[in-house]
């Protein structure tokens, strides 16, 4: 029996459509049978490929699977964050503290969101949490405070923390130490115009 080139066509397009769903149920099956941190780890690979979409996809089923652990959704959060959608990364964020998360970094990161969207109070109280663990390395969460505490309008603190930080921060971190002092510049001229520019 001839086939036309159009039959062929439409046979191979079925098979290969046969083929790709098949693939599609066999990954998720696949997915599903992977250990959590082994999850963990693929969406780790998918983000640093630039492969967010597919990172998402796992992270959902990890935290969907072991929704008490908080790392997925810390790690929801930073894709989020990424990608500027700062109410999904306030979200995920939330999440990964409302279930236990106590890393000062994901404190941090929700004080940034926070502060972006506006609410410098509950920024300030996060970041104050994440400090008050004793970080290490300490600075980036001092330059958070003091540009949180700008944002607030307490300039004088502001320029204490930025100053902490600044004699904190390694002379190898060249970017952190022009980001401060340029923070610092500001918050001087802010102080001299009483807080106006």
């Amino acid at each position: 029996m001839r086939y036309s080139a159009r039959s062929y066509f439409l046979i191979h397009l079925l098979i290969i459509t046969a083929i790709a769903a098949g693939c599609a149920v066999r990954e998720q099956t696949i997915l599903e049978e992977v250990p959590y941190e082994r999850q963990l780890e693929l969406a780790a690979g998918y983000t640093q490929a630039g492969d967010d979409q597919n990172a998402v996809t796992v992270l959902n089923e990890a935290a969907g699977r072991n929704p008490h652990l908080p790392e997925a959704y810390s790690m929801l959060g930073d894709i989020y964050y990424a990608s500027e959608d700062l109410e999904g990364a306030e979200r995920e964020y939330r999440r990964a503290i409302e279930r236990g998360d106590s890393d000062p970094a994901v404190l941090n990161n929700l004080a940034w969101v926070r502060t972006s969207l506006g609410q410098h109070g509950s920024a300030l109280s996060l970041i104050e949490r994440a400090i008050e663990m004793a970080p290490v390395p300490l600075y980036p969460y001092l330059d958070t405070r003091a540009r949180i505490l700008r944002s607030l309008g307490n300039l004088e603190e502001a320029r204490r923390s930025a100053e902490m930080a600044l004699r904190l921060v390694p002379a190898q971190d060249s970017g952190m130490r022009q980001d401060l002092e340029t923070l610092l510049d500001d918050l001087r001229a802010l102080e001299e115009s009483g807080g106006r520019l």
